[in-house]
């Protein structure tokens, strides 16, 4: 059976899975060089057919889960929430209006391109939709190990909801409580990312960054006066401090918080988050006595949130999907359509290197058509070669294999450099155009990960995927100070062999020479930039200035000076 999963909101993206799971999946970004590309994904579309050498006809099921199939059956729910924002501030009335007809102008012209291309190819008959937060919860349980576990989702939002809690078990995803789109978390962090001036939708990690400088207390009343818990359940004050859009501020915030800093906002907004959707979670585990979490919408991008929820009392693991945005629905769409027929993913998800592949002699082709402006050399042994680069203090841009699916470079499309200096953060992140104070993650070996980060177990899968904070050992804040963060955690992406050799070995070869316990990776891309994709993208980025050298293959490639 082959389904393709399709996306086309902010994060156009296409998925091919077949009984197995994943074949092939990619954004439409990579393709189109244009970050988050928001549409259809024509391009992606279009490399996975090629790369697995089939003809549209050949799809079986065409699976969809974004927007115009609504409101998930809560209408009712919806309609009483909406009574109960406007008896207690009839403001809000204007707010929930202005919310509900952007959500029909933004929805509606994605189902009809949807039902267009269905139509166009012939695929009306195959076309299944699902709701949206069913499919980010479907992305997040049956990619998990788990047969049994509680599976949140929470985002900005997905037609009227913005977060949803579900209990998987086998197959099957029960609905048990749902929020709307009105009481938001995703929006009250996407709010204030762009009342400090920077991007919502888009430079939220930003903001988790930046609140590691800050002091939460001052800003504490005023936060617990936007999103907070009432009853157990996350309730927003509609009308006061907040409105469920990223923009579109109200007077009174923007007045509330004049005078303070950007990082002491930031670390309120963090501390409130983190306590909301915590203890919302929290709550089910007690009652319901599952001990799995399973994590996924975009709001679970914020790996400082992941490591507060790890670490409640009752929670035994947790698994966050790789691709926890709207860019994962691709998948969770094609997901619900295999659960539909009683069948969840027989192969475990590994790596997400599920996008395209270069051969050296495609690599080759592209490095000819540069031959004035570089200079390159076969390898014969890439990992000893990118070692003594990283000893002798090159900024390396590692390109190998299939691209990966989802935010994170994860050793295929990845950035290397040692984690020794500690003023990394400033000077590589001015290079790269990106915010000073983004911290690097590290990557280690599994063998290592126990000297860097306390309390790591080896069946913590979200560590392979860079999607969970730890707080460091005191050994790892000497060791490799470039990727310990101001509050002494650090992201890591923890790597076995099995997943990853010339990328584990490099880790382990430099390990063995030096005594580091990890190394530096950072996407390879620059800021604003969709990470590399083709070998074109990583020689221009290598012109650009962004990395010293490049492997890429099995070639070394540099710049002529």
């Amino acid at each position: 059976m082959k389904i393709l999963g399709i996306i086309n909101s902010d994060e156009g993206t296409a998925s091919l899975i077949d009984n197995r799971g994943i074949v092939s999946a990619a954004a439409e970004e990579r393709f189109s060089r244009i970050k988050l590309h928001k549409g259809f994904p024509h391009q992606a579309v279009k490399f996975i057919l090629k790369n697995n050498d089939l003809n549209i006809k050949d799809i079986d099921i065409l699976a969809y889960c974004w927007g115009g199939v609504g409101t998930g059956g809560h209408g009712v729910d919806l309609a009483q929430r909406t009574v109960e924002l406007i008896t207690k501030n009839p403001y809000s009335s204007k707010i929930i209006s202005q919310r509900l007809n952007v959500v029909g102008r933004q929805d509606n012209p994605a189902i009809k391109e949807l039902l267009a291309f269905a139509k166009n190819n012939k695929l009306e008959n195959k076309l299944e939709i699902f709701d949206h937060h069913l499919g980010h919860a479907a992305s997040g349980f049956f990619y998990s190990p788990f047969k049994k576990s509680l599976v949140f989702t929470c985002d900005a939002r997905g037609n009227y909801q913005s977060v949803g809690v579900y209990l998987g078990q086998g197959t099957s995803l029960k609905e048990l409580e749902w929020t709307s789109l009105f009481d938001s978390p995703g929006f009250l962090y996407g709010a204030i990312t762009d009342l400090l001036g920077f991007k919502a939708h888009r430079h939220e990690g930003k903001i988790t960054g930046l609140a590691a400088f800050g002091n939460p207390k001052k800003l504490m009343p005023i936060m617990r006066q936007m999103i907070t818990l009432k009853d157990g359940k996350i309730r927003a004050d509609v009308g006061n401090y907040y409105k469920p859009f990223f923009t579109r501020h109200l007077p009174k915030l923007k007045k509330a918080l004049r005078g303070y800093s950007k990082e002491d906002v930031a670390a309120a907004l963090q501390k409130q988050f983190e306590h909301v959707i915590s203890n919302y979670i929290e709550r089910f585990v007690k009652k319901y006595r599952v001990n799995n979490v399973c994590l996924a919408g975009g709001v679970f991008a914020n790996v400082k949130l992941n490591q507060r929820i790890r670490e409640l009392k009752g929670v035994n693991q947790v698994f966050i999907y790789p691709n926890m945005g709207d860019g994962g629905l691709a998948t969770g769409a094609a997901l619900l359509s295999l659960a539909k027929r009683n069948k969840r993913p027989t192969k475990a998800l590994g790596l997400t290197f599920f996008g395209p592949d270069y051969s050296n002699r495609n690599i080759l082709n592209t490095l000819k058509k540069y031959k004035n402006k570089i200079k390159y050399q076969k390898l014969k042994d890439k990992v000893s070669t990118t070692i003594d680069l990283l000893q002798q203090e090159k900024v390396v841009g590692w390109f190998q294999g299939k691209m990966e699916y989802g935010p994170r470079a994860l050793g295929n499309r990845s950035v290397l450099y040692h984690a020794k200096d500690p003023d990394v953060n400033n000077w590589l992140n001015k290079r790269l155009k990106r915010t000073e104070f983004m911290p690097f993650a590290p990557f280690t070996t599994n063998k290592l990960a126990p000297r860097c980060f306390k309390g790591w177990k080896p069946s913590h899968l979200a560590s392979k995927y860079m999607t969970m904070c730890y707080d460091c050992t005191t050994e790892m804040k000497r060791n490799s100070p470039a990727v310990v963060h101001v509050d002494g955690t650090a992201r890591p992406q923890v790597v076995w062999r099995k997943d990853n050799p010339d990328y584990y070995d490099i880790a382990d070869g430099f390990y063995k020479k030096t005594g580091a316990l990890s190394l530096v990776n950072t996407s390879f891309n620059q800021h604003e930039h969709p990470i590399v994709c083709s070998p074109k993208d990583a020689v221009e980025s290598l012109l650009q200035n962004n990395v010293d050298v490049l492997i890429m293959g099995n070639y070394l490639v540099e710049k002529i000076n």
